[in-house]
This record gives C-alpha cells, sequence and structure tokens, in this order.
C-alpha cells in the first residue's frame, strides 16, 4: 500500500563559478545528472578540494534531503537562502524554499515551516500563478494549526528489541495474491493490528479507530494522493504508542474516513498503518521470516562495503533501493506495504521489443491508498537481480505496464513483501541507508 504526499519541487540546477576547480566541476555533474549514490560516494573524499561554496552548500543539502540527514539539510539550506540567493538565481531559490518546507515539516519544525511559506509568499507571490499562492496557503494554514504541537519523538532503548509480525493475507475485492507485514502496537494500554508500511509516507488509522483511541484532531480536509485521489481525510496527533519498548510520541496519523469502498474494506481487516514518518526514525531493523520477528538491535550493523544502497526521494517521499539486473542498475521503491514486487512502466518502455516477444501478457488489479486500479502486464520468466553482494533470480516476474504502474516515472520498480519472506535476513537500516540480504 502507498500512500503519496502531493509536494512540488521546481528542478534544481547547481550554477557554480566557470572558475572551478576540478573537484567542483565534478561534483557539480554529479547533482546535474542527478546521481545521488555516486555523489554521495565521492562527496566524502572531495570534500576538502572543494573551492565554491555553493557547491558545497548545495551538495550537503541535497544528499542530507536523500539520505535521512535532516538537519544537516536544513543547515545547508538555511545558508544558501540567506546568503546566496542572488548567486544561485530564482528558480534554484524558490526550489530550496520547497526543500526546507519539506525539511522543517519532516522534523516537526512546524512554526518555522509556516513561516518560511509566508516567507517566500512574500518575495515571489508577484511571479506565482493562483494554483501556487492558494497551495502556500494551504501549506501554512496545516503548519499554523500544528505551531504549537511538540515534535515527533521515537525513543528505542539500548537493548535488542524483538517485535513479532505475521504473514496476513487481506483480500480486497479480488485483490489478493500476497502478505502484508501486521505487527502490535499498544496504544493507551490496548493492542492494535498494523501494516509495517515503507511506502505509506505517514501513519493511518480508520476513523472507527481514531474514535475509540480519542485522537486529537488538528486538520481536516486532507487530500490523499494514493493510487486514487480521495478527499476530507483528518490530520490527528496521537500523544504516545509503543512498539515493543520503543516508544512513539506526537505522532502525527491521518484519519481515513471511507466509510465504503476499498479502503474501508481494507482498515476492516487491520486497525491502521505505521508508515514512514515513524519508519525511519526507528534506525535499523532486521526482518527474520523464518522466527516472524523484526528484530531492532542495541548495536547496528556496518555499512556493507558495496556502500549505501537506499534514498528517500524527495518529490513523493518514497524509499528507494538501487539493484542490479545484470549490469543495470534498477532503481526500486522499497514497499514494504506491497504484498509483490514487480518493474514498471519505465522497465517495460526500456525494455518493450523484447518484452512483447517473450513474456506472457495478463489482467491484474491492486489496492492502494484511495480504492483499486486494474491494469496490465507481463511476466518475465527470468531476471538475474542483485542486491548489495547478494545475488539471485527472480522468477515470474510482474512487469506492469501504464502510466498507473507507479506515479514516478523515475522508478524502475517495487521491492514488496515477496522479496523479504524467502531470505533468513533482511536487514534495512535508516540512519546508515541501506538493505542487505541473506540467505
Amino acid at each position: 500500500m502507498m500512500i503519496k504526499k502531493v509536494f512540488f519541487v521546481l528542478c534544481i540546477l547547481c550554477s557554480l563559478s566557470l572558475k572551478a576547480q576540478n573537484a567542483d566541476n565534478h561534483i557539480n555533474e554529479l547533482i546535474s545528472n542527478s546521481d545521488w549514490f555516486a555523489l554521495d560516494k565521492e562527496y566524502s573524499v572531495l570534500k576538502d578540494s572543494i573551492k565554491d561554496p555553493i557547491c558545497r552548500l548545495v551538495s550537503e543539502a541535497l544528499l542530507g534531503l536523500r539520505f535521512n540527514r535532516q538537519q544537516e539539510a536544513i543547515t545547508a539550506i538555511d545558508t544558501l537562502l540567506n546568503r546566496y540567493q542572488t548567486e544561485i538565481g530564482l528558480a534554484n531559490t524558490a526550489s530550496f524554499y520547497s526543500l526546507a518546507n519539506y525539511a522543517y515539516g519532516d522534523q516537526g519544525r512546524y512554526a518555522e515551516s509556516a513561516d518560511l511559506n509566508q516567507r517566500f509568499l512574500t518575495q515571489f507571490s508577484q511571479n506565482m500563478t493562483i494554483d501556487e499562492i492558494n497551495r502556500h496557503k494551504r501549506n501554512i494554514r496545516y503548519n499554523n494549526s500544528l505551531r504549537n504541537e511538540n515534535r515527533p519523538e521515537v525513543v528505542i532503548s539500548t537493548k535488542d528489541i524483538k517485535i513479532p509480525f505475521q504473514f496476513v493475507s487481506m483480500n480486497v475485492y479480488g485483490a489478493t495474491g500476497g502478505n502484508y507485514i501486521v505487527i502490535p502496537i499498544s496504544i493507551h494500554g490496548k493492542t492494535y493490528r498494523f501494516c509495517f508500511d515503507t511506502g505509506a509516507t505517514g501513519c493511518v488509522i480508520s476513523e472507527r479507530v481514531a474514535n475509540e483511541i480519542g485522537i486529537k484532531t488538528l486538520v481536516d480536509s486532507i487530500r490523499i494522493n494514493g493510487v486514487k485521489e480521495s478527499f476530507g481525510h483528518v490530520v490527528g496527533l496521537l500523544d504516545h504508542f509503543s512498539i515493543g519498548d520503543i516508544s512513539c510520541k506526537n505522532i502525527q496519523f491521518l484519519i481515513n474516513k471511507n466509510k465504503m469502498g476499498a479502503d474501508s474494506v481494507f482498515f476492516s481487516q487491520i486497525d491502521g498503518i505505521l508508515g514512514l514518518n515513524v519508519i525511519k526514525r526507528l534506525g535499523e531493523m532486521q526482518f527474520l521470516p523464518k522466527d516472524k520477528m523484526i528484530l531492532f538491535p542495541a548495536k547496528q550493523t556496518e555499512v556493507p562495503i558495496t556502500s549505501r544502497n537506499m534514498m528517500i526521494m524527495v518529490d513523493d517521499n518514497n524509499v528507494v533501493i538501487r539493484a542490479f539486473s545484470g549490469d543495470k542498475p534498477l532503481m526500486m521503491h522499497f514497499d514494504s506495504g506491497a504484498s509483490n514486487s514487480c518493474l514498471s512502466n519505465k522497465y517495460y518502455l526500456s525494455n518493450k521489443s523484447w518484452i512483447e516477444s517473450n513474456c506472457k501478457r495478463e489482467e491484474n488489479r491492486k489496492y492502494g491508498s484511495g480504492g483499486l486500479i486494474d491494469y496490465k502486464s507481463y511476466r518475465i520468466p527470468s531476471l538475474p537481480f542483485k542486491v548489495g553482494d547478494l545475488s539471485f533470480t527472480l522468477n515470474d516476474f510482474l512487469v506492469e505496464i501504464g502510466q498507473q504502474s507507479l506515479q514516478n516515472t523515475e522508478i524502475d520498480g517495487t521491492i514488496g513483501n515477496d522479496l523479504i519472506e524467502p531470505f533468513s535476513r533482511v536487514i534495512v537500516n535508516f540512519d546508515k541507508m541501506f538493505i542487505e540480504y541473506e540467505r
């Protein structure tokens, strides 16, 4: 299951001095090519050789946003906006305002996010459309409603924590064929069943559960941009809940008010969704499918020799894994709320002739936030696949066709729970941003 956050980011072009040194030129080229994994690796080596302060600040801002280091990103963006607006130009200034708003909001710095949006409107409203102005006003209203609330906080004990989970098959009007990861969560002394969903931007509960736990509501008429748009939802703030010995405080929840349709059927089978706003604060989690446990280790795993292979796409908050098929890199959305893995329309278009000549065509249905979609697909009989240093083969792998398969056209596919179940251990680390498979 995937819940998309509507977020607009202008194209960022790093305008650096023509007199920049070789290190500056190399880093600038990686930014221009959006080669974030290479930038992450190269910047740490070349940082002290970079002469242009703008190049250094842009690198730190973009790496911080994509590799879950929000404070680093905020520090760099604040400097760019306060000192270098003339040098970076109007379009880049507008882009960094949007990125700063995302980072402040992610950290729960709601007042600063509202003030930043107002500052942006004051400076740029004469160059904006009515729709753009209204969007910023909605952001100001949203963050002002949270202005006096405490920041979200996740507190993990200093010992190993094991949380039991189940692979649960759920039927939503025939959209079946896989399992969801469901874990127990304690709210006000009562245990609830939540889907563990890295594909969901935030936590979600139904109106039924919201009324039962007495969640504090703050913002109404929220739009969800999932597989289909849905409207009229409410945002609430939950003071405290726990995942075993993990304490979660001041967490935003979307209250899904759909009383009929696919969302209603889905939420009749579980109580809620644990989304990325909590998951990425949990540090390292190790899925142990044979034991049906998620381990949160006291001592985190070191970054593999193959380096980081996970990042967050800022425009839609998708977690992306860099995998390989042969020598070809694949950018795969890591979605633990998806029961099945697949390749996207982007992959289909890049390999259209071979797929249509060698693969079986099908029709399928799947559930996502907002409803159901029917889509056409092909089955690839066999596909070599590599994540980190582990190579394996994917058999009868689905290739979705049509733009509805994934809204982000840069993504080659989705890694779902069927690529967790077969392995003895899957390590996912949001502090060091990597995923590693063990047989």
